[in-house]
């Protein structure tokens, strides 16, 4: 298609839709945990292609952020979820603009969390990561761990107002 400029969405998503510049498209709620990366499909990147006729160049732009944590020797972790204290949602239907070349990410659903999984078994130790929506948070950030015998642990930080696109929030050890 000859054009000047495109704008880029990975992963493929076949529901995304862009009007004005805008992208429509989802950060997955349900990932998949995988030891020492984050889940396949979801980190959302973006870019605008730069050239002119059939030649362009792309350079692509995380539009999310990282809840990293480690998984000790315990063999209990079921699950981890991440959302705002206030419900904010950290995962589902966003809308994508650009302030300049930076994606400015908002969401637009309510009280989703983003959950990491194992498909229903404990995760190996390791250290995991969750892909997150940026978002400004009233309250703070609420993590709730589903260990293996059913009991919920919840952990809320208070401090955590702000999850800025391309960072990492730590959460160090669950479990030892």
């Amino acid at each position: 298609v000859p054009g000047d400029s495109y704008v880029v969405l990975y992963p493929y998503n076949p529901s995304a839709t862009i009007t004005n510049s805008v992208i429509q498209t989802v950060f997955t709620s349900e990932q998949t945990a995988v030891s020492g990366t984050f889940a396949k499909g979801a980190n959302v990147s973006v870019g605008i292609t730069q050239g002119s006729g059939d030649k362009h160049s792309t350079t692509m732009i995380n539009a999310g952020c990282y809840l990293k944590f480690t998984v000790g020797n315990l063999d209990k972790v079921r699950a981890v979820e991440a959302i705002g204290v206030e419900g904010e949602s950290l995962s589902g239907n966003v809308n994508i603009s650009f302030a300049g070349e930076i994606p400015v990410v908002v969401t637009k659903d309510e009280g989703l969390a983003a959950r990491l999984y194992n498909g229903g078994n404990a995760f190996p130790p390791g250290t995991y990561y969750i892909v997150l929506a940026p978002a400004e948070l009233s309250s703070g950030l609420r993590v709730r761990v589903q260990l293996k015998d059913g009991q919920i642990l919840v952990y809320d930080f208070p401090t955590v107002n702000t999850l800025e696109r391309n960072n990492v929030y730590s959460l160090g050890q669950i479990l030892d």
